[in-house]
């Protein structure tokens, strides 16, 4: 156990039975079908590099103030785990410089010391992901990303959601959520949000939906682009995949939630 306080999040759960601290961050659509188990992808220490985290000029790393809803991360260095589909893996982005887990890393390296690891896997595999869970060293974060792979209903994608969820809150009870958005439509992310919101609130957590910036002219395309698939090698890229300013604008979202400058990689209105 790390031994280090976290600021107590907003909500309901029951506190008390470990004293590090973990984000579990959802982002959620149905992880069912299409993905294949995809792995490790791998410890990184977030080396800090050249490519800035930060949205369009018109968006969300421009907006002000920050939500409400947030999360207020730990002092100090903090080592991440993530699970989820092939967008952790970068699905979409030029190379893994560019996928979002690697330029959150980039911006929070800024911050303090911060190391990166996990394993891709769909939500369909619950075998290896309890798997995964059950072999994580205790982290700081813990970063779940189901927001790519889409064909489960999203009752039946929102069951599997909340089953892994009470695993979680068994392994690592002090974890704080953030609960990001489907990576769809605002109309068809809808069904999928209100479950992952449904599952985020009844485990404490804050959702960050991401539907906005799936809308936006310059989170996708253009189509047939080379870009990383689902198992992290170069293949054309379908109409739908975040391309290297989609992963970006996600990046800064999830960073901003957390209260961190995504380009400054400190504490948002700091003025450090």
């Amino acid at each position: 156990m790390s031994g280090r306080r976290r600021a107590e999040p907003t909500g309901r759960w029951p506190r008390g039975w470990r004293t590090w601290a973990a984000a579990v961050v959802v982002a959620a659509v149905a992880g069912g079908g299409v993905g294949v188990g995809l792995g490790l992808i791998g410890r990184d220490r977030g080396t800090p590099g050249t490519t800035a985290v930060s949205e369009s000029p018109a968006g969300e790393a421009s907006e002000a103030p920050l939500p409400e809803a947030r999360v207020t991360l730990p002092e100090g260095d903090l080592d991440s785990w993530w699970f989820g589909d092939s967008l952790v893996s970068g699905a979409g982005a030029s190379d893994v410089e560019h996928r979002f887990v690697t330029l959150v890393a980039r911006a929070m390296q800024r911050r303090a010391g911060w190391t990166t690891a996990g394993a891709a896997l769909p939500l369909t595999d619950r075998r290896g992901l309890m798997r995964a869970v059950r072999d994580a060293p205790d982290p700081d974060v813990i970063v779940l990303s189901f927001g790519y792979d889409t064909s489960s209903p999203p009752a039946v994608f929102g069951r599997r959601l909340e089953r892994l969820a009470v695993v979680l809150e068994e392994r690592a009870p002090r974890a704080i959520l953030m609960c990001v958005g489907a990576w769809r439509t605002e109309a068809k992310a809808a069904p999928y949000d209100r479950w992952i919101t449904r599952v985020c609130e009844q485990f404490d957590g804050v959702p960050v939906p991401v539907a906005t910036l799936f809308d936006r002219d310059d989170s996708r395309g253009p189509a047939r682009r080379r870009a990383l698939d689902a198992v992290g090698t170069l293949a054309p890229a379908g109409p739908r995949a975040p391309n290297d300013t989609g992963h970006a604008q996600i990046a800064a979202r999830l960073l901003l939630r957390m209260g961190i400058d995504p380009v400054a990689g400190r504490a948002h209105g700091s003025g450090e």
